[in-house]
């Protein structure tokens, strides 16, 4: 079952993970480097405190793996970007199906006016 929940300090290694590999290719960018997947993680914590947060960025969590992240970026009159990346093992389970329907939720759990 997946769990959306928010990026920790500690998910720098998984998020180089999620972002290599043929998911790099499909992105369209090299790799990440084990420095930017920390900065990555930094960035991402700050966002979530912004006040107004104008982007999420949730973590996808299989059974304590993190395996993706998916993001909801919201744009003017009310309307919204979702995006999901998961790491290339994970493909084709379902997965970012269940953590967009979740992450769909979570938008209209926080929606602002």
């Amino acid at each position: 079952m997946n769990v959306l929940r928010y990026l920790t300090s500690d998910d720098a290694p998984a998020i180089r993970h999620v972002y290599s590999g043929a998911a790099s290719t499909f992105l369209g960018r090299p790799a990440m480097t084990t420095q930017e997947a920390g900065e990555y993680v930094m960035r991402v914590r700050e966002w979530a405190t912004a006040d107004p947060v104008e982007q999420y960025v949730l973590g996808v969590d299989i059974a304590g793996d993190l395996v993706g992240i998916v993001k909801l970026g919201h744009r003017p009159n009310g309307h919204g970007r979702v995006s999901y990346v998961l790491r290339e093992d994970c493909w084709g389970q379902g997965h970012a199906t269940r953590a967009v329907r979740e992450l769909v939720a979570f938008a209209f759990a926080t929606r602002r006016p």
